[in-house]
């Protein structure tokens, strides 16, 4: 549960610094095989209500916004 180390971290770092960890957190994603179990579990939490749409209505960064998109 990557998602969960950003949204603490976005509380300390600026905007610039989370967007190079969006874009690393995205490639990661991207690389994971379509059929393993976690796929599943790390897509449920993205989209869930303390994922991206929390971190994107708290924060309103850019890179959430576009990553989410994508994801």
């Amino acid at each position: 549960m990557k998602l969960k180390a950003i949204r603490g971290l976005a509380n300390y770092a600026t905007e610039t610094e989370i967007e190079k960890i969006m874009e690393h957190f995205l490639k990661l994603l991207m690389k994971r095989p379509e059929n393993t179990p976690y796929n599943y579990q790390e897509y449920e939490f993205i989209h869930s209500a303390c994922g991206l749409p929390y971190l994107i209505k708290k924060y309103g960064y850019s890179c959430f916004e576009t990553r989410g998109e994508t994801v």
